[in-house]
C-alpha cells in the first residue's frame, strides 16, 4: 500500500473487510483494463487491417448480436449475487437455477439475432453467418453465473484470470488471422471463442475452488421468482443495449458501413474508462448491502462517496478527450479514422452519467426500484432513437454521438425525476458534486 497516507494505511490494515473490498476492486480494476486494452490494442490492429468499412461491417454485426445479449442476461447478475451473499448454503439450486434461465434466453437471443438480421439485410449473406457464429459463441456465456458465485465471495480474482485468458486467446486469434490474411467473418469466431474459452476458464477455476457442477439443480420455486423480480431488470438491460449498440444499427441502415466504422472508433476509445465504475459498483456492491441493513445514514453517506469519487473520475477524462481527441484517434486507428475525432469529443461525455447509472443500479436493486429503472431507461431509448432520426443523415457518426450522450444524461441523471421514490439519489447526485464531499472523497 506504498503511497497512501499512514493513516488510511492502518484504518484499512483494522478492517479487513474494507481490506477484501479494496484486494477485490483491485482485481476488477485490472481485469477491465487488461480486457478493454489488450481488446483495443487487437481490435485497433483488426481496425486497421479492415478498414473502416469492413470495421463497420463487423461492429454492426456486433451490435445485432448485442441488442439481444439482455435475454441472457435477464437481469440476474445483481439478484444472484445478493442472494448467494445471504444464502451461499443454497449455492447449488442458485447456480443451477440461474444456469437454466440463461441458456433458455441464450437460445431466445440467437433465434431473434438471426431473425433481425434477414429482416434488415435480406441480401447480404456473410452478415448472416457472422450474426450466427456470434450467437453460437454468446451461448457459453451462460457460464457466467460461476462469476456470480465469485462475486458473491468477494474473490473475484478467480474470474478475472478465466477472463483474461479467454481475451488473450481471442487477441492472439486475431493477430494470427491479420497475418495470413483472413476475411472479416474469421474474425466473427475468433470473438465467439473468446467466450468459449472464458467458459472452460471459469469452470475450471470453479472446481478448483470446491464448486461441483453435479451439486447443481433447476428449482421451478426459485425460476418463478427470479423471473418475477428479474424481468424488469431484463428490459431495463435490454434498454442499455439498445442505447449501446442501438447507434450502430441505425447508421448501418441510414449512412453507411463506413459511419458506423467511425462512430464504432470513437466509442472504443470512449469504452475503455468504462472499466472504472464497473469495478467499482461490482466490489462495494455487497458492502453496501450491508450498510443498508446497519445504518440509513451511513447507507446514504456511502452512496455520496461513490457517486462523487466516479465524478472526480470521470469529468477530467472528459475535457482530455475533448481537447486531445485528434491525436489520439490518429495515434491508435491511424490517419484513415481521424474524422472519428468529432464524434469521440461527443461520446466521452457519455462517460460520468455512465458511471453514476452503474452506480445508482445497486440502490436501485435494494429499494426494489427496477420498475422505475426500467422507465428511466425506456426514456433514454426515446431519447436516442428520437435524436437519432432527426441527426443521423445530416451528421452521421456526430449526430449519433450526440444522441447517445443525450440519452445517458436522461438515464444516469435527469430520469430520476421523473418518481418521487428516486429524488432522493438525484440529490445524492447534486451533493456529490459539492467541493467539500470531493475534498472529502479525495482526501
Amino acid at each position: 500500500m506504498l503511497g497512501i497516507p499512514g493513516a488510511i494505511r492502518e484504518s484499512i490494515r483494522r478492517r479487513p473487510t474494507m481490506r477484501r473490498i479494496l484486494a477485490n476492486t483491485a482485481w476488477l480494476s485490472w481485469d477491465q483494463a487488461f480486457r478493454m486494452g489488450f481488446s483495443l490494442v487487437a481490435g485497433l490492429w483488426v481496425a486497421r487491417y479492415l478498414g473502416v468499412e469492413l470495421w463497420g461491417v463487423l461492429t454492426y454485426s456486433l451490435a445485432l448480436v448485442g441488442v439481444f445479449v439482455p435475454f441472457i442476461t435477464l437481469g440476474l447478475d445483481g439478484i444472484m449475487v445478493r442472494d448467494l451473499v445471504v444464502g451461499n448454503e443454497a449455492a447449488g439450486r442458485l447456480l443451477g437455477t440461474g444456469f437454466f434461465i440463461k441458456s433458455i434466453g441464450a437460445i431466445v437471443a440467437g433465434i431473434s439475432s438471426l431473425l433481425l438480421v434477414i429482416a434488415l439485410r435480406p441480401g447480404v449473406p456473410v452478415l448472416v453467418v457472422m450474426v450466427g457464429v456470434l450467437s453460437l459463441g454468446m451461448i457459453f456465456t451462460t457460464f457466467d453465473v460461476i462469476e456470480y458465485w465469485f462475486r458473491s465471495r468477494v474473490e473475484s480474482r478467480y474470474s478475472v484470470i478465466a477472463r483474461n485468458i479467454g481475451v488473450a486467446a481471442a487477441g492472439i486469434a486475431k493477430v494470427v488471422l491479420i497475418v495470413v490474411g483472413a476475411t472479416v467473418v474469421a474474425f466473427a469466431a475468433a470473438i465467439a471463442l473468446e467466450y468459449v474459452i472464458v467458459a472452460l476458464a471459469l469452470l475450471m477455476v470453479y472446481r478448483q475452488r470446491g464448486g461441483k457442477i453435479r451439486d447443481w439443480s433447476v428449482s421451478r420455486g426459485t425460476t418463478w421468482a427470479y423471473l418475477r423480480e428479474g424481468w424488469p431488470l431484463g428490459l431495463t438491460s435490454m434498454a442499455l443495449a439498445i442505447l449501446l449498440q442501438a447507434n450502430e444499427v441505425v447508421l448501418g441502415q441510414m449512412v453507411g458501413a463506413e459511419q458506423v466504422g467511425l462512430y464504432s472508433a470513437s466509442r472504443r476509445l470512449a469504452e475503455i474508462w468504462f472499466f472504472v465504475p464497473l469495478a467499482v459498483a461490482t466490489s462495494v456492491g455487497p458492502s453496501l448491502v450491508a450498510f443498508r441493513s446497519e445504518s440509513p445514514e451511513t447507507y446514504r453517506a456511502r452512496m455520496v462517496q461513490v457517486f462523487s469519487a466516479l465524478a472526480a473520475f470521470a469529468i477530467p477524462i472528459c475535457l482530455l478527450a475533448t481537447v486531445f481527441a485528434e491525436p489520439v484517434v490518429v495515434l491508435v486507428f491511424g490517419n484513415e479514422y481521424r474524422e472519428a475525432a468529432s464524434s469521440l469529443r461527443v461520446y466521452i461525455w457519455v462517460l460520468p452519467f455512465f458511471s453514476w447509472l452503474v452506480a445508482q443500479s445497486t440502490w436501485d436493486i435494494n429499494e426494489g426500484l427496477g420498475k422505475e429503472r426500467l422507465v428511466r431507461m425506456s426514456l433514454g431509448v426515446v431519447t436516442l432513437l428520437a435524436l437519432d432520426i432527426g441527426l443521423v443523415p445530416p451528421f452521421g457518426a456526430i449526430g449519433a454521438s450526440i444522441s447517445a450522450a443525450a440519452a445517458f444524461c436522461v438515464v444516469g441523471f435527469l430520469g430520476n425525476l421523473a418518481f418521487r421514490k428516486t429524488w432522493d439519489v438525484l440529490l445524492l447526485q447534486v451533493r456529490s458534486l459539492s467541493p467539500k464531499v470531493l475534498r472529502d472523497t479525495l482526501g
